[in-house]
C-alpha cells in the first residue's frame, strides 16, 4: 500500500529528485577530499579524516580484497549457519558450540543467540593461544621509547608477581 502525498504546491517526483541530488552531492563531497584537507590539528594532535589509497604492497598482503569480501558477504547472507559455523572453527572453544544461530524476531520476544552451548574466552583467543608460535614477535612498539612488547611480555612480567 502506498501512502498518498498531498501537500499543496509540492510536486512529489521533483521533491524526490531534489533530495536525490542533495544526497549525491553530500556523498561526492565526502569522497573527494584532498589530503591537505584531511589532516587537521586539534589540541596539538594531528587528526586524520577521510580515506587514503591502499598501497600495492598492502593490497597484495591483504587477507581479502573487494571481490572476496563481496563473495563472503553473499555467502553469509545466503547461508548464515553454514558461513558462521565454518568461521566459528577459527577460534578455540573450551566447550564446542552446538547451535550456530538461534534467532527470533517475534514482536515482544526478540532473541538473538549465536554459538549456543559453546564456551570460549576472548582473551585466550586474542593472546594466549598465539604464545607458542608467536610469543617472541613484536606486538606493540611504544612510541617515545625503544621498548618493544611481545605477546609473551605481559606473561613474563606478571607470572613472577603472582
Amino acid at each position: 500500500m502506498l501512502a498518498k502525498f498531498n501537500m499543496p504546491g509540492v510536486d512529489p517526483p521533483a521533491l524526490v529528485e531534489e533530495q536525490s541530488r542533495t544526497i549525491e552531492a553530500i556523498v561526492q563531497a565526502t569522497q573527494v577530499q584532498k589530503v591537505s584537507e584531511r589532516d587537521k590539528t586539534m589540541n596539538g594532535n594531528k587528526q586524520t579524516t577521510g580515506a587514503y589509497p591502499v598501497s600495492k604492497e598492502w593490497a597484495e598482503r591483504a587477507f581479502i580484497d573487494a571481490k572476496r569480501y563481496e563473495a563472503m558477504y553473499a555467502a553469509s547472507i545466503a547461508n548464515p549457519e553454514g558461513f558462521w559455523g565454518e568461521h566459528g572453527k577459527r577460534i578455540h572453544w573450551f566447550k564446542p558450540y552446538g547451535t550456530v544461530k538461534n534467532t527470533s524476531f517475534e514482536r515482544g520476544k526478540v532473541s538473538i543467540k549465536w554459538f549456543e552451548e559453546g564456551t570460549t574466552n576472548v582473551s585466550y583467543n586474542c593472546v594466549d593461544r598465539h604464545l607458542p608460535e608467536r610469543g617472541d614477535q613484536v606486538a606493540i612498539i611504544w612510541e617515545g621509547t625503544t621498548r618493544r612488547m611481545t605477546p609473551a611480555s605481559p606473561i613474563a612480567n606478571c607470572t613472577p608477581m603472582s
